[in-house]
């Protein structure tokens, strides 16, 4: 997982947006999100960044792997860390 490249602007435009509760186009905002702290922002090609915790950006890794995409991972800084920034994937369903 990269470091390479770290500009926080995309971030604090998501929490912006996650804090006012607004959303783009095509874009869903649930209670239904992991919710643990974000240690890494990713990039799907042609998608906006979005952030994840280690497990849901391990997870991400092995579908973009399995689908053979490239996906973007990149280390948030301590400072934005330290921001309280949460896990936007959706949790697991349970059978």
């Amino acid at each position: 997982m990269s470091n390479a490249g770290s500009n926080p602007a995309p971030v604090i435009n998501i929490i912006r947006r996650k804090r006012k509760g607004e959303k783009r186009e095509g874009e869903k905002m649930s209670d239904n999100k992991c919710g643990a702290p974000a240690m890494y922002r990713y990039t799907w090609p042609g998608k906006d960044e979005s952030l994840a915790c280690i497990t849901c950006a391990m997870k991400l890794q092995t579908v973009a792997a399995a689908i053979g995409l490239h996906l973007q991972i990149i280390k948030l800084s301590e400072e934005e860390m330290l921001n309280g920034l949460t896990c936007l994937q959706e949790k697991e369903k349970v059978k």
